[in-house]
């Protein structure tokens, strides 16, 4: 996907900046279905939860938000329009599937709940998974 500064990010995408994915705060702020727009108004938890932060998308490159543009304060008021563009910035690397796998593996195991059903059924999907697609996706 081709977006405003030209880069292009394959979506889904995965927050790897966030340390702790068993916070409910963080509820769709780690993996990011859809490209540069977001219908979250809120400016604080933007902040918090997209700016700076180091993403890896569906092709293995590493991506950060570098800025949070706002496409009109009215639209707060209206449900379902998008609120804010993403600007992204590539960080000129690429990780392997395998170090993906970890990575997002070490995340899971940091859940309270090790007997959680959905959780370990995530964690055999990640380890046979042939794409990073797969292992965003469950």
């Amino acid at each position: 996907m081709r977006i405003d500064n030209n880069i292009e990010i394959e979506f889904p995408i995965v927050n790897l900046s966030i340390s702790d994915w068993n916070n409910k705060d963080i509820d769709y702020s780690v993996i990011f279905l859809c490209g540069c727009k977001t219908r979250i108004f809120n400016q604080t938890y933007l902040e918090k939860y997209f700016l700076n932060h180091d993403f890896l998308d569906s092709n293995g490159n590493l991506f950060k938000i570098i800025e949070i543009k706002s496409l009109g304060k009215w639209k707060k008021h209206i449900p379902f329009v998008f609120r804010n563009t993403l600007v992204y910035s590539s960080l000129d690397e690429n990780i392997s599937l395998e170090k993906a796998k970890k990575i997002i593996l070490k995340k899971i195991e940091d859940f309270d709940d090790k007997n959680d059903e959905f959780l370990n059924d995530w964690k055999k999907i990640i380890k046979t998974s042939k794409t990073y697609e797969g292992i965003m996706l469950y």
